[in-house]
């Protein structure tokens, strides 16, 4: 079934089909220059969306101690009402 599926979508490459943009806008800048008009070229600006992955990884294992420290608090709070109620002592 998926050789079906790929001989069905599959063509031959013709490459008539395709137009290179990048070519074609190289060319007129070329050409621009050759005129003598200026050309002005947009400064890109270097936005790194890289993750810092240590970072993200330290940040990720403070929030869950700050979970499992909030969890220890609210046990002891638990363990200590028990023992004023019920007069019994904390084993664990």
């Amino acid at each position: 079934m998926a050789h079906m599926l790929i001989n069905h979508l599959s063509k031959t490459f013709d490459p008539t089909m395709y137009k290179d943009d990048h070519r074609e806008q190289l060319a007129s800048l070329i050409q621009k220059k050759i005129m003598g008009e200026e050309i002005n070229v947009p400064q890109i600006v270097n936005k790194s969306s890289v993750l810092d992955l240590m970072s993200a990884l330290q940040a990720s294992l403070n929030s869950y101690k700050k979970i499992e420290e909030t969890k220890k608090i609210k046990t002891k709070r638990k363990s200590s009402a028990k023992q004023i109620f019920t007069g019994a002592e904390d084993t664990a």
